[in-house]
Order: structure tokens, then C-alpha cells, then sequence
């Protein structure tokens, strides 16, 4: 099959892991604590290597306004020796020569005299190529253009040269090229930035302080955020709203209402009370914890005083959360406030007999009040209806969806791309995901990757000039379906196209490729860890996302195998779950919970622990201050409830998270579900059921299974069918589990007959039956209808052979980590000296 292409290629996963691991981008570090300033002796200036995590298009960004062009500074030491004729022609900015990048890489800066740094300067075959160190507003375009090269930690080196020759750089300048930081997702050079201003002006601005703010949020470096306001004051200066919304949404979206709170407090007695703006961003951090009635109702109460792009802003998170608690008529609702003319998409969205199908959608609870003007859509509104349209695998609506944004004159972006590319694969078609890319992007390397992945796709139709620079999203999202066809081999073969297109793999790049091993590859927990810590190497910044892919595969691999077995086939007995009390000991010191709620069981003897290389990664997060979200919770309830069996402890873990302000999802539910089920209490379990249904949480096919498979495995087959016609009647598809669950539940009454003529009936519900399979035995049945199941259960423990051939693939996907880095596609290199002081490194001795 074509998820098996690759899997035998162990010299392939050893080099992917090497170009995905962290490097250092250039040579020669520039040592800043030796270079003389004007405007003082010395300066430590840290470039902070970090991951550059996925932004929100609903946070609100400071703006810049374009610098006016300094005088040019006419008297400048003459060079001395024989000089080359200069170059006739100008100085591009699209085709940079290499001379020009030599100088700047050099780590002759550090003490070069001015008439030395000219005299190099002069060697560039570019008759105006001095100018740009000694014209501020040149000075801010080449900066600005360093930045999209493989080392952009050029833009600094930029600086640097230029205020050695005496250049007027004012802070607009600066604010300048933070922006455009911003724009290619560099948040770890905005700090340095704001570091490297103060020193070369002596003053900073609050818009470099609000892009630094944004940086510290993107790289979720919180425990920096708390000091923020007091750098205002030492630089004599008054945040702004701006600077109070963006610290409200970064404690929103760490899960951290209590500071979130604060601010608003602290924001209020500034003298900035809470408008349209505020709410914009509330509403849309608000993701992070769930949906809240409350905070939607204001939101919709701020439409009526927001500007037309701050009301945009607002429906489109209260859009995103509909579709994320799965509320249909909560969506139609905010659709129709969109203007019709540019966004007529409700009858393509609910076209049987809905509301707004209709000509008008039901009024929610939470938005009683006079309808606003319509409001004109953005490319983000499009951008989420086709993610929804993928996730609910309609290409054809996403494919109307998509016209009709380019019917109403909005450009497509990146975002709009990695969308389609996430509609293709969901209807298993990667050509059709490669060809989104290909024909949008500026993609040089467009057909090394094609003829790598095997595929054909027709030619692009698009102009050059309409060309999209291709993001880490559109390739981590193409990661994500091309992992599944092609294995590692299509990862080696992204990746490789990253470095030519000069994208740096990111941390959602790490958790896609995490998420297959331990998933599809079946790595022990110990290799997942490995494999991260070599990725996290030199950078040492995980995420609290990485944390809940780690947790879920040592649940895979801990929790009993929970099944009817009443055909046994090979891999459904496995051996007893292994315990990892020094584990989740680590998480409960993360999570804040007690050490005594813990039972002291003992780790079993042979065993190596995983603890030595779980607790350095929460270590980490806990010094940033990156609070655990509802994935990570979820995992901490599910070792209580399912692997430890411990219900009180879990329901303590539920409870807390409440608390925290985090509404509960379907997994959370699943998980106290199944603790139930486990232990025999079906009236809880049933009343677990009708909590989620009044939280607004409808249960799904897990739920539905598990409750199944509980009354199966307790011999309740009469229950067991009552469950399965409610799950029928509630419009969810029965499932492989489910199925196999209730059958056997009948063929361990005895009702072996009964069991086979189920079986038959309930096959087509799952699968088209294969009609040659009619006439045979029960168990050759069951077993074709258990192989129908396509999710993540372990059919067979790895054998010795398949784990040395795993071991070798990771390490060839390390060096292929590694080479990326070096080449330049991967992450920009850091001085040396001056480490900025937010850089939170998990320690070495982590084994």
C-alpha cells in the first residue's frame, strides 16, 4: 500500500533527521562585546535562536510608518591602495551579489577601522553598493532584505556596518525592519533588534517595545512578558492599548486567565477602557481555552461600535469558534452577518433546509441584540472555511469557497495555500495538494520535489508576478498528508525543498513528524524522546505541543489493551502495561498538582525510566511560564482514569482544569469515560455522557465506543445494542471498535450465529462488504473487518529487526535535519556572545 512506500529505506530517516536538527547560519559568530560604538564602549547584543511558532491572523500587530530618506553623509575617510573599477551597474536587491554578502558575514566588523570597512565595501561590483550603508533609507531596504535570505541574521550585521560608518539611522528605521521581521516570522531577531537600538541610539520607541511584546508571545517566552512594562519605564515611556491588548492575548493564549485579568485591570487604570478592539482580541485568543458565552456575547455587543476591520476580526473568531465546538447554527449565524454580496456562501455551507439556507439563521442566545451592517469578509474569513471544509472533507464546497474569494478581488496569501493543500489530502489526493503549491508559490524547486515524490502534476497557470513565497506552514501542512503516502522518503524529500526555498523547519515541523512515529511508525516513547531532543539540540525550546505528543505515546504504550478478545488474532494481547510513576510525577510537578495524590508505585525492575528525559523538557517550559493546555490535562486524566485506574485523581485533574478557566473538549470526556467503564460504573459513565451534552459537547464515535465496549466487555449485550442505536440516531457513524465490541459481546453469550448475521448487517455501515467473504468462517471474518480499521492501534509489538531498522531511519532523519541547517534552509545562527537572556535551554544531561 502506498503508506508502506519508504518504510524499509533506513538510510533515508537518518539524513531527515539531520536536516531537521537546529545549526548555527553562519561561519564566523559576530562577537558584539568587542565592537566600539559611538554612542558607547560596548554593546552585548543577543540573537535569540528559537522555532518561530505559528501566529494568529487575528492578533493585532503594531504599526510602522515608512522612514524619511537621512541626508547622505558626504565626508568619509578615503581609501587607501590601488582600487578596482566599480561596477558600472547598481546595486539589485533581488539579485544580491556575493561580495556584498561576504563583507556583511565577515568578522573583520568586530574591529575593522571605518576606512577598512569601506575599503571592503568598495570591492562589491556594484557602482552604488557604499551608498546603502550610508543612506538610512537605503540602509532599511537592504536590512530589510537580508532578512528573507538564508541567514537573516544579515539585517543586524546590516545595522551594525552601517552605524560604524557614521549613518543616521533613526528608530523609524528600526521599527521598519522589525516589521518586516515580523512579516517572514523571524521573532527571534526582534529582541536583539530593540537590543541593538538602545545601544546604537540610547532610546527606544513604544512600537519597537510592542514588536518586542509580540516577539516574546510568538516564541511563548511568558516569564520575559512580565517584565515588559517595567522596560517602559526605565525607557521614560507609556504603553499604549496596543501593548495592553497584546499582553492580554498572550495570557489568554497561555492558558493564564489570573495575569490575563490582570491586565485588563492594569489596561483600565492606564486609562484605556475596554472597546471594540480589546474585545477583538479577547474573542480571539479566546480559542485557547474554549468557547465562552460570555465572552462571545460581548463580542458580538462590540460589533456595533468596532471599525470595519476590527468588526472582521471579531466574526472571524467567533466563526473559529463555532467550528470548533461543532455548533452549525452558531456558524450560519455569524456567516450571515458577513456581506452576502462578497461572502454568499450559505448555500453552499448548509444547503438542507438550514436556517441561513433558508434566508435567515436562528438568532443564538448569546447574541440577542439588532443585527450589525454587513461586514465585508478578509482573506483569513475564507482562509477558515476552507480549513473547515477540509475537515470535513468537501472539496467541492472548498473549491466554490475558493472562487468565490477571488470573485470578490481578495488575494490570495500563504495561509490560503496551506488551506487547499489541507483540502486536497483530505480527499486523498496529493497530486492536487502538490499541483495548490506549485501553481501559487514562488517554488524553484518545484519539480526536484515532484520527481522526488513520484508524482505528476499538470503545469502551473499562474503568472510570476502573482507569485506567493512559499511559508513553513504550506510545507508542514503538505508534511502532514505526504508522511502518510510516501513515509520518510517524502519527508526527506520536503524537507530538502525547504532548504532551497530558504523556509526554516518550526516547532509544528517537529510535532508533525513526531506525531507520525509514535503513530504510524509505532517508536517506543524512548525514541520519540530521542528523536526530540536531537531535533531541540541546539535551539533546547520545546513546546507544551511537543509535550502532549510525548504523553501520548507513552499512553499508547502504557495502557492495557482493552479489548473483547473474544477472537484473539495476533496483537490483540499485549504484554502489561508498563508504568512510568517518575513520568507523570515530572507532570504532575508541571501540572501543579500534589505529589501525595500519587500513588507510590514502584518502577518495574529492568526497566529504564523515561523520566531523565521527560522532566529537562518540562523543565523548560516551566521556566518560560508556558502553562499546560487541554491536550496535556487530557493526557494527565487519561493516565489516572484508563492506565492507573484511579478515578478520584482524575476527576481532581478535571476539576482543576475547570478552574483554570478551560472548558472541557470530547477527548477530556473520553477519558473519564473510559476510567468509568474500566471499572465497571456505567451509571457515571452514562452520566459522563449527559455532562458532555450539557456542556455543549456532543459525543462522537470515541465516546459511543467506548461506552459499548464497556457494556461488551461486561457481558451487557442488550445495553451494548441500546448504546449503538442511540449512537445511530444521534447521526454517528459506527466505527471498526464499535462494531467489533458489540459482536462480541453476542458471541460471548453464545449467540455465535446471532454474532455472525450482526456482523454481516453492521459491515456495510463501516465498509462496502467484500461479497466473496459471505461463506466464510466467523473468525476469518472478524478478522478482515478488524483490518478495516485504519487509527492508531498497535496490531503486533515491534519486533528486534523492526526496532534496529526504526533506530537507523531516526538517525538518518537527524543527519537529514542537520544537513538542511547547514545548507541554510534551516534556522539563522546566533552571537555568540550576549545570549539573550529569554533563551531557555533544556540541559544536556538529559539521558
Amino acid at each position: 500500500m502506498l503508506w508502506r512506500v519508504g518504510r524499509g529505506c533506513s538510510h533515508h530517516l537518518h539524513h531527515i533527521l539531520s536536516v531537521c536538527a537546529p545549526r548555527a547560519w553562519y561561519d564566523t559568530p559576530v562577537h558584539l562585546d568587542t565592537l566600539h560604538w559611538r554612542c558607547s564602549s560596548s554593546v552585548a547584543l543577543a540573537v535569540q535562536v528559537s522555532m518561530s511558532s505559528r501566529a494568529s491572523p487575528n492578533v493585532i500587530m503594531p504599526e510602522v510608518t515608512q522612514p524619511p530618506a537621512p541626508a547622505l553623509h558626504a565626508s568619509s575617510p578615503a581609501p587607501i591602495g590601488p582600487q578596482r573599477p566599480l561596477d558600472p551597474r547598481p546595486l539589485s536587491l533581488d539579485v544580491l551579489p556575493p561580495e556584498l554578502l561576504s563583507v556583511i558575514d565577515a568578522s573583520f566588523i568586530r574591529n575593522a577601522p571605518k576606512h577598512a570597512l569601506l575599503k571592503r565595501l568598495q570591492t562589491v561590483p556594484a557602482s552604488n553598493a557604499v551608498q546603502y550603508f550610508l543612506d538610512g533609507r537605503k540602509t532599511r531596504r537592504l536590512a530589510s532584505a537580508m532578512i528573507t535570505t538564508s541567514k537573516p541574521v544579515r539585517a543586524l550585521r546590516v545595522l551594525i556596518i552601517a552605524h560604524r560608518l557614521d549613518c543616521v539611522l533613526k528608530k523609524s528605521i528600526y521599527e521598519s525592519v522589525a516589521k518586516d521581521m515580523a512579516a517572514a516570522r523571524r521573532w527571534h531577531l526582534i529582541s536583539p533588534l530593540v537590543a541593538l537600538c538602545g545601544r546604537q541610539l540610547g532610546r527606544l520607541s513604544v512600537r519597537l517595545l510592542d514588536w518586542r511584546i509580540r516577539a516574546l508571545m510568538e516564541m511563548a517566552e511568558y516569564s520575559a512578558l512580565d517584565h515588559v512594562v517595567e522596560q517602559f519605564n526605565r525607557e521614560g515611556l507609556i504603553p499604549g492599548r496596543r501593548s495592553y491588548q497584546m499582553l492580554l492575548t498572550a495570557h489568554i493564549r497561555n492558558h493564564d486567565l489570573p495575569k490575563a485579568l490582570e491586565v485588563l485591570s492594569r489596561m483600565q487604570q492606564a486609562g484605556f477602557p475596554v472597546d471594540a478592539s480589546t474585545q477583538a482580541a479577547i474573542v480571539a485568543a479566546y480559542r485557547a481555552l474554549g468557547s465562552d458565552e460570555m465572552v462571545r456575547t460581548h463580542a458580538f455587543d462590540a460589533l456595533h461600535t468596532a471599525d470595519a476591520r476590527t468588526a472582521t476580526l471579531i466574526l472571524n473568531a467567533l466563526a473559529q469558534l463555532a467550528i470548533d465546538t461543532h455548533d452549525s447554527e452558531q456558524l450560519a449565524f455569524v456567516l450571515q452577518l458577513f456581506d452576502q454580496s462578497k461572502l454568499p456562501v450559505g448555500r453552499f455551507l448548509f444547503p438542507n433546509g438550514s436556517s441561513i439556507a433558508d434566508g435567515g439563521a436562528s438568532v443564538p442566545q448569546d447574541a440577542a441584540s439588532p443585527s450589525p451592517p454587513p461586514i465585508s469578509p478578509d482573506v483569513a474569513t475564507y482562509t477558515i472555511l476552507l480549513n473547515h471544509m477540509a475537515y470535513l472533507g468537501d472539496r467541492r464546497t472548498a473549491t466554490t469557497i475558493h472562487q468565490q474569494m477571488l470573485a470578490a478581488g481578495i488575494t490570495p496569501d500563504a495561509r490560503v495555500v496551506a488551506a487547499l493543500v489541507r483540502v486536497h489530502l483530505s480527499a486523498s489526493d496529493p497530486a492536487a495538494a502538490l499541483f495548490a503549491i506549485v501553481d501559487a508559490c514562488d517554488f524553484p524547486d518545484s519539480q526536484s520535489l515532484i520527481h522526488d515524490l513520484g508524482i505528476t502534476i499538470p503545469p502551473s497557470t499562474l503568472s510570476l508576478q502573482h507569485r506567493i513565497r512559499p511559508t513553513a506552514e504550506v510545507f508542514n501542512t503538505l508534511a502532514r498528508g505526504i508522511l502518510f503516502t510516501h513515509g520518510l522518503d517524502g519527508m526527506r524529500a520536503i524537507l530538502r525543498s525547504m532548504s532551497n526555498c530558504s523556509v526554516a523547519p518550526d516547532s509544528e515541523t517537529i510535532r508533525i513528524f513526531l506525531a507520525y512515529l509514535g503513530r504510524r511508525e509505532r517508536a517506543h516513547p524512548r525514541q520519540v524522546l530521542k528523536t526530540l531532543k536531537a531535533l531541540l539540540s541546539s535551539t533546547g525550546r520545546p513546546s507544551v505541543k511537543h509535550v502532549s505528543i510525548i504523553f501520548h505515546a507513552i499512553l499508547r504504550h502504557e495502557r492495557p489493551r482493552l479489548r473483547s478478545s473474544w477472537f484473539a488474532t495476533p496483537g490483540d494481547h499485549s504484554s502489561p502495561a508498563v508504568r512510568e510513576p517518575g513520568v507523570y510525577r515530572s507532570l504532575d510537578g508541571y501540572l501543579g498538582i500534589p505529589r501525595d495524590s500519587r500513588s507510590s508505585a514502584c518502577e518495574p525492575p529492568g526497566k529504564q525510566s523515561l523520566e531523565p528525559l521527560v522532566r529537562p523538557i518540562l523543565q523548560s517550559l516551566s521556566a518560560r511560564a508556558v502553562q499546560p493546555d487541554r491536550a496535556v490535562t487530557a493526557s494527565a486524566i487519561k493516565y489516572n482514569a484508563v492506565t492507573k485506574m484511579d478515578m478520584r485523581a482524575a476527576r481532581d485533574v478535571f476539576q482543576g482544569m475547570l478552574e483554570k478557566g478551560m472548558y472541557p473538549e470530547e477527548h477530556h470526556y473520553s477519558a473519564l469515560l473510559e476510567g468509568y467503564a474500566i471499572e465497571g460504573d456505567f451509571a457515571a459513565a452514562e452520566a459522563v455522557m449527559d455532562a458532555a451534552r450539557l456542556a455543549g459537547v456532543h459525543p462522537g464515535a470515541v465516546m459511543y465506543t467506548i461506552l459499548i465496549c464497556g457494556y461488551g466487555r461486561a457481558g451487557k449485550a442488550d445495553r451494548a445494542m441500546r448504546v449503538l442505536q442511540e449512537m445511530v440516531n444521534a447521526g454517528v457513524k459506527p466505527d471498526v471498535p464499535a462494531v467489533d465490541a458489540i459482536v462480541g459481546a453476542y458471541f460471548a453469550m453464545g449467540a455465535h450465529m446471532f454474532a455472525r448475521r450482526l456482523l454481516l448487517d453492521l459491515w456495510p455501515s463501516v465498509a462496502p462488504f467484500p461479497e466473496d467473504l459471505r461463506g466464510t468462517p466467523l473468525k476469518t471474518l472478524i478478522e478482515t473487518f478488524r483490518s478495516l480499521h485504519g487509527g492508531e492501534r498497535t496490531r503486533a509489538k515491534m519486533s528486534k529487526k523492526q526496532r534496529m531498522r526504526l533506530s537507523a531511519k531516526l538517525k538518518h532523519v537527524v543527519r537529514a535535519w542537520n544537513a538542511l541547517e547547514r545548507t541554510g534552509g534551516g534556522r539563522d545562527g546566533e552571537v555568540e556572545q550576549g545570549r539573550d537572556k529569554t533563551s531557555t535551554r533544556v540541559p544536556r544531561n538529559s539521558e
